[in-house]
């Protein structure tokens, strides 16, 4: 599975299109979702970290999909993890 972002600055806001490709190339899943801010890259790094695990939660058929954020370390208690 792959996805793609594409990330379309607007006045206020950015609007963030997420589109989820199995391994045949078939779009799967595709979602959209407006970030209140004008910054293009952190409207991208929220729709990966927070929307686009969310989406995966939410929907079986995605839940294969690798994210970035699936590598990252848990954090330990010093660094403010629980």
């Amino acid at each position: 599975m792959r996805y793609d972002i594409i990330v379309e600055v607007k006045e206020k806001s950015c609007e963030a299109t997420t589109k989820v490709y199995d391994d045949n190339e078939v779009l799967v899943s595709q979602g959209v979702i407006e970030i209140g801010t004008t910054d293009a890259v952190v409207a991208r790094q929220y729709t990966e970290d927070i929307f686009l695990p969310d989406l995966r939660k939410n929907f079986p058929e995605i839940s294969a999909l690798v994210l970035p954020i699936d590598s990252m370390p848990e954090p330990t208690p010093e660094e403010g993890g629980q």
